[in-house]
């Protein structure tokens, strides 16, 4: 299937097909979609393109900047961004401020003033917001964090064009074509990160408080689940040289029935049983035309004895539009796609306590963002994101509340969440962070 690109007028008026010199499309999840084309003609700001890749999959972009060159003959450079971001840039939430709401209220209430629809929500549980002079993008973008999901647009069409457009938030977008990628050492254009995340073969799962107490110790729900295949390749030498499993601990209060709390921690070690490992493609390979955001790879890494299986996921790509080559791709496990995302909404706070806007609370913002990137870059930093407590960063490992499962030693948190940057060095009898607030921005 070849590529189609259509024009339209900022009314949805269809204008004609267009058929550009040369055309790319980049895009990361839950961050930058956008359309780059060399055009023979002009187009205008506003004007919509709706266009079909390789794969068969119509995505739609709004022009959003324009250059003309006159050096080997004219031409002219277009930028288009998604159509999501560029119709809800431009609807405006004055304030709403919502407690214990579902993800599909949140995002219904958001898009009421919009032409946009709500399309496929899969968030769990209930989030606060206070929504205050922010952009509806802002926030589908915030409402996504809150439930840990990823956004993806929907197009319903007709014969003339788009009929109808939606918002989706997944917990994963993507599908699974099948692609395999063979990663060995002597590979040319990849460049492989093996994340310093710990890797384990059984896992205590911990779960809400039971009447009892041990030693004067509250007792809790407790299971343990292990992976004996795993501990041959990943587990710890023995006394007598024979593997024992290397242990982690899985955390959530909430749940008080067994069975549940066992499906929770295996989940848990399912994804920790591996090491977790991120690879970036400068390169066009035949094995990733035609993938998109969040679509699975099966990788087989060579460089690791057993050889190493990973399911993984694209997180951005950079591809030619007419081809449909991934010129650029970034993939890998589930777990290892997250600090990309995060290290953004991380510099998004940065910036934040970095404008005369900010008004700053208890600390210096600088010395605040100091102590954090210093935090992030080093390594060592354990994350946790939950609908109530936003994205929490820590140098301690963290249960699903983003709770310290370990207060011994120093502590040091931070917490992004609702607008709002908080730390904590300490924490209460429970178990949970004392937090302080550090810098609220304001308009």
């Amino acid at each position: 299937m070849t590529a189609k690109f259509l024009l339209y007028s900022r009314w949805n008026r269809q204008i004609g097909e267009i058929q550009p010199i040369s055309a790319s499309w980049r895009a990361e999840i839950n961050s930058e979609d956008e359309l780059t084309m060399e055009l023979h003609g002009p187009l205008s700001k506003g004007d919509r393109i709706l266009w079909r890749d390789v794969g068969g999959r119509w995505r739609e972009h709004v022009v959003d900047s324009e250059t003309q060159e006159h050096s080997d003959g004219e031409s002219f450079d277009a930028r288009a961004i998604w159509a999501l971001q560029a119709d809800l840039s431009r609807a405006h939430v004055r304030q709403w401020v919502a407690r214990d709401v579902t993800c599909q209220q949140a995002l219904s209430t958001v898009l009421e003033q919009t032409t946009w629809r709500v399309g496929t929500v899969e968030g769990d549980g209930t989030a606060d917001f206070d929504f205050l002079r922010m952009s509806v993008y802002e926030c589908v973008l915030e409402i996504a964090g809150a439930f840990n999901l990823e956004i993806e647009q929907v197009l319903s069409l007709d014969g003339t064009g788009v009929a109808s457009r939606f918002v989706s938030l997944l917990k994963q977008r993507g599908r699974d074509y099948g692609a395999r990628f063979d990663y060995g050492h002597d590979l040319a254009g990849v460049s492989k990160e093996v994340l310093d995340t710990e890797v384990i073969t059984a896992c205590y799962g911990y779960g809400a408080s039971l009447d009892s107490k041990t030693d004067g110790q509250q007792d809790r729900l407790w299971v343990l689940v292990e992976d004996n295949e795993a501990k041959q390749t990943w587990g710890v030498p023995g006394p007598d040289g024979s593997p024992m499993h290397a242990y982690g601990s899985f955390e959530d209060s909430e749940i008080e029935d067994g069975e549940e709390l066992k499906k929770a921690a295996a989940d848990y070690l399912a994804k920790h049983n591996r090491p977790e490992v991120s690879y970036t493609t400068d390169i066009p390979f035949a094995c990733l035309k035609g993938v998109g955001l969040g679509d699975h790879v099966h990788v087989v890494d060579r460089d690791f004895t057993p050889e190493l299986r990973l399911d993984a996921r694209v997180g951005g790509i950079d591809a030619d539009a007419l081809t449909g080559e991934a010129t650029s791709c970034t993939f890998g496990t589930v777990v290892s796609v997250l600090p990309d995302v995060l290290s953004r909404t991380y510099q998004v706070a940065a910036n934040a306590a970095k404008s005369a806007e900010a008004s700053v609370i208890a600390t210096d913002p600088s010395t605040i963002m100091a102590g954090f990137n210093g935090l992030y870059e080093k390594g060592g930093s354990y994350v946790a994101q939950t609908p109530a407590g936003g994205i929490i960063t820590a140098n301690v490992p963290l249960d699903s509340q983003g709770r310290p499962t370990s207060t011994t030693g120093t502590l040091s948190a931070i917490q992004f969440s609702g607008g709002k940057l908080r730390t904590a060095t300490t924490v209460d009898s429970s178990g949970n962070w004392q937090w302080k607030d550090a810098v609220l921005t304001t308009a």
